[in-house]
């Protein structure tokens, strides 16, 4: 990442969300910082609590994102601004933005006022929609953390015998997966069984597939994560 990226007009940073989060406030840190992102700075400091005159972040206030939560978005770049001056938009959990949300920012994103930059951050990428997604240049990072919350249960889920509902069950109870962490298994398991398909296309592979398929359109909403990962064993 450099300071070149960083002024792409529209970018989609994909990883874990605290790894991403922290590669954003570095990126935006080396930009603005007058000590080489030093840190400690008031420029610094305001970028880490999300305070910087020329950042706004935002949330979905629920599960998504509404109308209303983007007329900041266009109220801000009405405004023009001066020349060699750079606003960034920094929208969080962006695959919460929904289809109405998504169609409404496809045009600034594309075509921003002069000095005004999009960055989209998700765990999950494939939610976002197509017409989101090829407008973005596009950042992946991997978190150093190897997911031990629920490595058991990929494991059990990605094993060449039968997965038993016992033993799935009492990992699944001991994971307390949260919603996001859910998203991210199913997307491992669903990479899993695509590759699998590839090599040997059994009946029982695509059958697979296609349960968690229909599960990715639809995954957990926050603290449902148990529930969901129970109704998914019955269906495979």
């Amino acid at each position: 990442m450099n300071n070149k990226s960083i002024l792409a007009s529209a970018q989609l940073w994909t990883g874990n969300t605290d790894t991403v989060t922290e590669k954003i406030h570095s990126a935006l840190q080396t930009l603005f910082c007058p000590n080489n992102s030093c840190g400690s700075c008031t420029s610094c400091r305001n970028i880490q609590y999300h305070e910087h005159y020329a950042t706004m972040w935002l949330e979905p206030e629920k599960s998504t994102y509404t109308v209303e939560q983007l007329d900041m978005v266009f109220e801000k770049i009405s405004l023009q601004l001066d020349d060699n001056e750079h606003f960034f938009f920094i929208i969080q959990r962006a695959d919460a933005l929904g289809q109405t949300c998504s169609n409404k920012l496809l045009k600034p994103i594309e075509e921003p006022p002069p000095g005004y930059h999009f960055i989209l951050a998700t765990e999950h990428k494939h939610r976002l929609l197509t017409t989101i997604k090829s407008r973005c240049l596009e950042f992946s990072f991997s978190s150093t953390n190897e997911h031990p919350s629920y490595s058991a249960l990929l494991n059990l889920l990605t094993s060449p015998r039968q997965i038993s509902p016992v033993e799935f069950l009492q990992e699944l109870d001991k994971a307390k997966l949260n919603e996001y962490e859910s998203g991210d298994l199913l997307e491992q398991f669903y990479s899993f069984l695509s590759k699998q398909y590839l090599h040997n296309a059994t009946q029982e592979t695509q059958k697979k597939l296609a349960v968690v398929e229909q599960a990715m359109l639809k995954t957990p909403m926050p603290g449902s994560s148990s529930l969901f990962w129970k109704n998914l064993l019955l269906s495979l």
